[in-house]
């Protein structure tokens, strides 16, 4: 990716001439990519607490990237990993890696993107590449420790770490890959930025938590791509472009592949995730069942079986060299509230969890490579998945955009359930679960706060996301009463059992507070209903699990396993109604209809999953009354061209909608 270009001045020239740099000159397409779903002010301000961390741990001095396996790059499989430290004070780098065979010699280049008409996130003839050194056993990894020279440097960008076998360049025999992440190429540019601003007023920084004297003698800090400013960057009108762009890449991107999107397995109308009564309503034609009509894929790209009555998708977390038995089943999880799920324990591996396993993304392990793998895996025209004809891999520049918009997406921060300020849930109705209660226990007998604290997917030890073994893949699945192949998931890593799964048996831990609206729940969609996934944990898988073994033994009689599905279900009601309110809002100051009608439909649909997650055990029925009031009030609205009138009616939605939190909360 390039972040190139000179400040110039205030206005939207140059606010134009930045951002045709960070995303392209289509971003400025009139009605490029219409508002919907999606927070630009959200994503700052989680980018502003992910800056002050960053520098609290000497991230303005120290870049560090993982290194691994890519879908779409690595020119072979392998199950080697690793890990680049760059010093941008004194250019030292070091690499080390583990699983590379002993047998042959292997070279880390340093690789510099160069855009224009088809290219891509890939190393092509054409990019600037410079290999910096071969590695060389030590125990069991091989390591490099080398330092850069900036002269031969000059105005070169890191935009991957490529470990290839020797005498092979990155382009032909590339294994690992490893980039920078979309906030850190964000926080060195704006980093830039700052420091042109202040060095010309001899100033010393007061917008860091360092002294400017200290981030000048980072100099190679200039190799993360980053332009050079005469006045501070506007990021609110940079992350507002990117999270513009990256929706209309998500949703309406083929790659020039079998016709999917993004948004075919994570439609914005159905929680951005699909189960088996949504895929039901879709047309024979729809590009999710492209294994029923493309005769290329008719065989071990999709189970079409397991996908309709399952909402199971062939996923090869483990490597293409196999397809007819290296492969898992797996649902498809939402892409709510990423921000607050990412964070990787401390150690090697991903630089951040993602995907059931973890270890979601290919090369360095983060939210910004997710794409190459998806696109990869789910967008080819042929099994044989060659890039450039089976379809395109993005660009570093769309890798940008579809990182900021899913990050942007749903809540920024955890709930608080415990001690001041704590969520309070109010009487939910006479002969129904206790949310309040359901709350309590959570909190306290049913253990669920030890991996899920606050609701989150953190866990309470550590706030960072850690993977588990709890046994789902010991109990008995309906799925298997079909007869289709589902060979057991080994979830992290891709370590080879003798069971004939690769990982380590640990799986990723989710948010809970979507959960219930995102149902069939785990990893292999084995739980239909919320309370099917509370009421998993007192069964013996998972108390004979390495995870139960530890929790012990969790005692919930079956009215406990309602309380607390009703806790999980109105907590999901409430953040469904919270992101109701805000479609509606944006929806009063679209600039035209078409985009007003666009998100009264999304905002409808958020009301829906509100109402359907609490009728269904009856829980608020008066609340219940008042979303249905505003459902109705919304429809109207969506058909109503006067905007004075509509405006009207989307106000009466908007309070209907904030009397039913009232009686919630």
């Amino acid at each position: 990716m390039r972040i190139r270009g000179i400040w110039v001045g205030g206005g939207a020239l140059a606010i134009a001439t930045l951002l045709s740099f960070l995303i392209g000159p289509e971003a400025f397409r009139e009605n490029r990519a219409s508002p919907g779903i999606g927070n630009a002010r959200a994503l700052q301000a989680s980018y502003e607490r992910w800056k002050a961390q960053y520098e609290r741990t000497e991230g303005d001095r120290r870049l560090v990237l993982s290194l691994g396996y890519s879908k779409g790059l690595s020119a072979r499989f392998t199950r080697a990993q690793g890990q680049i430290r760059l010093d941008l004070a004194d250019g030292t780098i070091s690499v080390e890696v583990s699983g590379l065979g002993a047998e042959e010699a292997f070279e880390v280049w340093l690789v510099d993107n160069r855009p224009g008409p088809g290219r891509s996130v890939k190393p092509e003839p054409g990019d600037a590449m410079l290999r910096i050194g071969s590695l060389k056993p030590k125990g069991s990894a091989a390591t490099l420790e080398t330092r850069l020279d900036r002269e031969q440097l000059a105005g070169f960008e890191i935009d991957l770490v490529v470990v290839a076998r020797a005498g092979e360049t990155p382009v032909d025999g590339g294994l690992l890959f490893g980039s920078p992440t979309l906030y850190q190429r964000i926080y060195y540019s704006e980093q830039a930025g700052r420091l042109a601003t202040f060095a010309q007023r001899g100033r010393a920084s007061t917008v860091t938590s360092r002294p400017a004297a200290s981030l000048f003698s980072a100099p190679f800090r200039a190799l993360i791509p980053s332009p050079a400013y005469a006045q501070q960057i506007d990021l609110a009108t940079v992350l507002a472009a990117l999270v513009d762009q990256g929706r209309a890449l998500f949703f309406e991107e083929t790659f020039n592949g079998n016709g999917r999107t993004c948004g075919t397995c994570h439609p914005a109308e159905n929680n951005l995730t699909i189960d088996p009564a949504f895929i039901a309503t879709l047309p024979a034609n729809d590009p999710l069942f492209v294994a029923e009509f493309m005769q290329a894929l008719s065989k071990n790209f999709e189970n079409p079986v397991l996908m309709r009555q399952f909402g199971l998708i062939l996923e090869n977390v483990d490597g293409f060299e196999n397809l007819e038995t290296k492969f898992v089943m797996r649902g498809v999880p939402h892409t709510l509230a990423l921000i607050t799920s990412l964070t990787s324990p401390p150690g090697p591996g991903p630089s951040e969890r993602t995907g059931w396993g973890g270890d979601g993304a290919p090369g360095s392990g983060s939210l910004r490579d997710f794409a190459t793998g998806a696109v990869t895996q789910h967008f080819t025209k042929t099994l044989k998945r060659r890039p450039g004809k089976d379809f395109r891999l993005p660009t570093d520049a769309e890798l940008d955009a579809m990182e900021a918009f899913q990050l942007s997406l749903g809540r920024q921060s955890d709930l608080v359930l415990s001690g001041p300020g704590a969520l309070v849930l109010k009487f939910a109705g006479m002969g129904v679960p206790n949310p309040e209660q359901g709350k309590v226990l959570f909190n306290s007998s049913a253990k669920c706060f030890n991996c899920h604290v606050n609701g989150g997917a953190n866990a309470a030890f550590l706030p960072a996301n850690f993977n588990f073994d709890t046994g789902v893949e010991n109990a008995p699945h309906p799925a298997d009463s079909t007869g289709e192949p589902r060979p057991r998931d080994g979830g992290l890593g891709r370590t080879e059992n003798s069971n004939g799964s690769f990982g380590d048996g640990t799986f990723n831990t989710p948010t809970v507070v979507e959960a219930a609206v995102t149902c069939p729940c785990f990893h292999n969609n084995l739980a239909k209903t919320i309370e099917d996934a509370v009421g998993f944990y007192t069964t013996t898988a998972f108390s004979d699990s390495p995870s139960g073994s530890i929790v012990g033994t969790i005692i919930l009689d079956p009215p406990q396993i309602e309380d607390v599905g009703a806790f999980l279900r109105t907590i999901s009601a409430l953040e469904k109604i919270r992101s109701a309110l805000d479609l509606a809002d944006k929806a009063k100051g679209a600039s035209n209809l078409g985009q007003t009608k666009k998100l009264l439909r999304l905002s409808i649909d958020e009301v829906g999953h509100a109402i359907k997650v609490l009728q269904d055990p009856g829980l608020y029925s008066a609340a219940v009354t008042h979303l249905e009031d505003a459902r109705t009030k919304l429809v109207e609205a969506s058909k109503t061209k006067n905007k004075a009138e509509r405006d009207v009616l989307i106000d009466q939605a908007i309070a209907a909608e904030v009397s039913a939190q009232d009686m919630v909360q």
